[in-house]
């Protein structure tokens, strides 16, 4: 998640009516808790900024901008009040009052719209329209226009349009990472999108094997280090799940892999150097960044006397379901003390059974205190 502050100057008499200072009163506070990191203050005071001047000012040009600040923080939360205050700054711009761009604000509307109502085929028609006649320079690609391919993106996957879907998220992917200042965020979800989309489509060949493979793996360094199992980031699990599942759809069809020296990925990489880095990795868990990391003596796999694995579900072998689960765990000092399934899928019902199975898990010693907590198990579910 990133935060984006428009700064503006009121130029007021010194004497100012209490009625006036109020939407003032509100952005200082705003201000001050988006510099502090305070999420839940910036929303509070951001919103109550932006309808303070509503009253105060109506049709203001300060009005239009204390909206988009609001609009801006609360759409990754709440899309649906993202749209409103995107359509006041959009209402309020049209009428020729300050200097926010109208054309950036027509694509926000557009694209939180349609994230607010991702069936909607009229909008989705309309962020199309409008993503197509944006500029692409890298000087001058914005937020905006990475997140409009993104939620077009999914929309078309929703529609099962896997041509369609695989050129937006690869749009997408190419926009983020041309933002200036970075995006991580956007950028690792838009990685994601782009390799799932080459993997659930039904026609995917070798190659979106391959390109998956690489686009997952450019996406781990995207991500900052996890405090713990349970604050561990949604979207990194899910990223590793997605990343074991493509590993185990790979050993199901048992290719020997080929990759063309010129083919680029939708972040210029070149496709054959990324594929062949992302093989060399040891492991997937090991992409995996922590805050305070395991001393090097703390490597459990070295220290168990049993560990089972868990049960393939039947009705996933008879529906052909294969994929890659993320389990959190905590250890005592025979086992396993606590699990958390961090990412599952959960119609197969893997994660319920490599949990049972973890509760059988024994150590042949005791570990140290310090190697006890946020331990990761990533389990393959592949049909041979």
């Amino acid at each position: 998640m990133r935060w984006k502050l428009i700064f503006f100057c009121l130029f007021l008499p010194l004497a100012a009516s209490p009625a006036m200072a109020d939407h003032r009163s509100e952005y200082k506070l705003y201000s001050a808790a988006f510099a502090a990191g305070d999420l839940a203050g910036a929303l509070e005071h951001g919103e109550a900024a932006w309808r303070a001047a509503e009253k105060e000012l109506g049709d203001h040009a300060t009005t239009a901008i204390l909206a988009l600040n609001y609009a801006n923080l609360i759409a990754p939360h709440a899309p649906a009040k993202a749209l409103e205050a995107y359509e006041r700054a959009l209402a309020i711009t049209r009428k020729g009052m300050g200097e926010l761009d109208p054309a950036e604000l027509e694509l926000r509307v557009a694209e939180t719209g349609l994230t607010v109502d991702i069936e909607n085929h009229e909008r989705a028609l309309a962020l199309e329209s409008l993503l197509a006649n944006q500029p692409t320079a890298p000087g001058r690609i914005s937020e905006a226009l990475a997140l409009g391919w993104f939620v077009l993106a999914q929309y078309n996957a929703n529609k099962h349009k896997y041509s369609a879907a695989k050129s937006d998220a690869d749009k997408a992917v190419e926009a983020a990472s041309k933002l200036d200042p970075p995006y991580p965020s956007l950028l690792a979800q838009s990685l994601l999108l782009a390799g799932g989309v080459r993997i659930t489509r039904p026609d995917r060949a070798e190659k979106d094997i391959i390109e998956a493979i690489a686009l997952f793996d450019a996406a781990f360094p995207l991500f900052p280090p996890q405090a713990d199992i349970d604050r561990f980031d949604p979207l990194l699990a899910r990223l590793i799940s997605w990343r074991q599942s493509v590993a185990a759809l790979a050993n199901a069809y048992g290719s020997t892999w080929k990759t063309k020296t010129g083919s680029r990925l939708p972040t210029g990489e070149d496709l054959k150097s990324a594929f062949e880095t992302a093989q060399a990795r040891s492991t997937v868990e090991s992409e995996v960044r922590w805050e305070n990391p395991h001393p090097e003596y703390c490597d459990a796999d070295d220290n168990w006397k049993s560990r089972e694995l868990p049960n393939y579900p039947a009705s996933a072998v008879n529906a052909g379901l294969i994929g890659g689960i993320v389990i959190g765990y905590d250890l005592n000092d025979t086992g396993v003390e606590r699990t958390i399934v961090l990412a599952d899928l959960e119609k197969a019902k893997f994660g319920k059974n490599a949990v049972e199975a973890m509760a059988n898990w024994r150590l042949a010693k005791p570990l140290p205190e310090e190697c006890r907590k946020n331990h990761l198990a990533i389990f393959s579910f592949t049909i041979e």
